[in-house]
């Protein structure tokens, strides 16, 4: 039998991105790749601000009311971490096959009769063996690896 062992494999990639951790190249991907959001939720904003000073009919005063909200203003939110989840860790096993290879071992048969000694008396028969009936199996050690 012959088999070269399984492989484990452990993938703890997102569990190093959810401590912030991961490769600087791919931290710099996930920021930059949030841009776009970013910069649609500004340009919504200068809009809905534009609109609110264009409208002339109303009685509030607009760019008092933009000043304030600038001040109280919350930055974009940006993550700087990946997910955080239990099933960040993946793992793998990859099963090798096994090759079994089987050399037939055929008996090998030795026997000795043994005949009865018999003595005949008049009157009476004795019957004497000289070795009792018996069978003796050996096998010889078979080597797995050779």
């Amino acid at each position: 039998m012959e088999t070269s062992g399984g492989e484990l494999e452990i993938n703890a990639d997102a569990a190093w991105a959810a401590y912030g951790k991961q490769p600087h190249l791919q931290w710099r991907n996930m920021v930059y790749s949030q841009m776009p959001r970013v910069f649609l939720q500004a340009l919504a904003k200068i809009v809905d601000d534009g609109n609110r000073m264009a409208d002339i009919a109303s009685r509030r005063n607009a760019i008092a009311d933009i000043a304030q909200e600038a001040w109280q203003h919350e930055f974009p939110q940006i993550e700087y971490v990946g997910a955080a989840s239990y099933d960040n860790v993946e793992v793998s096993i990859a099963k090798k096959e096994i090759s079994i290879s089987v050399k037939p071992n055929f008996p090998q048969i030795e026997y000795r009769m043994h005949k009865p000694e018999i003595q005949f008396r008049r009157g009476g028969v004795e019957i004497y063996m000289r070795q009792k009936n018996s069978i003796t199996i050996t096998t010889a050690p078979y080597d797995l690896f050779a």
